[in-house]
């Protein structure tokens, strides 16, 4: 873990302050926390999407129609059509891979059945929500990180994201969080590493709550504030 002074805690403190006076957040949704289908499904095509418009319908999509698959709930999508999964989320491609001689990367569709194949198999043995979670309890929450970064495309922010929508407390150190955070202690070379520890322990010490309450209240004002300067400057 990465160490820092009592007055970079401060300064990080004294930012969240600034942009909630009161120290009242916007509400963290809960994630999916019974539901590994649902939570890779948003992890993996929330990257460089508008969530609130593009991902999160389309998830209550997918729920609606596969209210209640059996356990291990990532073994039905390991073996689902891929054109299934387009239908409901489109066909983007994952960030950063590219097919040699198409054209275009990987499908996101094709990501997410490669994370549930690789998840589900004997080998690993992580296929639903209760054993990724149980894994995570015995102190494995690396190795689990590990497994998911094997298919191309998804990152460490992804891969983290899919376990605090499992209910694991984290941090999703994404574009929006790691430039308010690298610009608040002036520091533009903070690693993810440093950030997410820096969130967790002024989440935890100055404000005693959750870590993800904390990443989800600095993402979404982020979120709001470029959203607007866009709107202003097409006005």
């Amino acid at each position: 873990m990465t160490s820092f002074s009592e007055k970079d805690l401060d300064r990080l403190h004294q930012g969240v302050l600034e942009i909630y006076p009161d120290s009242v957040w916007p509400t963290w949704r809960g994630g999916w926390p019974d539901r590994a289908d649902l939570a890779l499904l948003d992890a993996i095509y929330s990257t460089q999407q508008k969530y609130e418009t593009a991902v999160l319908p389309k998830v209550f999509e997918w729920k609606r129609k596969y209210p209640a698959p059996p356990s291990p709930e990532l073994e039905y999508l390991s073996t689902i059509d891929e054109g299934d999964i387009q239908n409901v989320f489109g066909k983007n491609v994952l960030s950063g891979v590219r097919i040699p001689r198409v054209g275009f990367g990987k499908r996101k569709s094709a990501g997410v059945k490669e994370v549930a194949q690789l998840l589900s198999s004997p080998a690993v043995g992580l296929g639903s929500a209760q054993l990724i979670c149980d894994a995570v309890e015995r102190g494995d929450s690396e190795l689990v990180l590990e497994q998911l970064q094997k298919t191309k495309g998804v990152g460490v922010a992804t891969a983290s994201y899919f376990l605090i929508l499992l209910g694991v407390d984290g941090v999703k150190v994404d574009t929006l969080l790691g430039s308010w955070v690298r610009t608040r202690m002036g520091d533009q070379t903070m690693s993810g590493g440093a950030i997410r520890d820096l969130v967790t322990r002024v989440a935890v010490e100055k404000f005693n709550r959750d870590a993800k309450e904390l990443d989800y209240a600095i993402w979404r004002y982020e979120s709001a504030r470029r959203t607007s300067g866009k709107m202003n400057k097409k006005l």
